[in-house]
């Protein structure tokens, strides 16, 4: 799988994630154990997230610098 197609998977997992959130502060939804999981991962999305976005960021400047 591409970096950028990487960088759009995790980042629709962290707006679904940060959506779930706000339901459960909400107190629109009550979370079951698979939420529970999702919501608990958010540190672990945001951390793949943003290395992800840093090697695809650098690996675009030495491309544009190559050029």
């Amino acid at each position: 799988m591409s970096s950028a197609k990487q960088i759009r998977t995790l980042e629709r997992k962290l707006r679904q994630i940060v959506e779930l959130k706000e339901l459960v502060a909400d107190g629109e939804l009550m979370a079951d154990g698979n939420q529970l999981e999702k919501i608990d991962a958010e540190p672990v999305v945001r951390a793949e997230l943003e290395e992800l976005q840093r090697l695809h960021g650098s690996a675009r400047l030495d491309s544009g610098a190559a050029g």
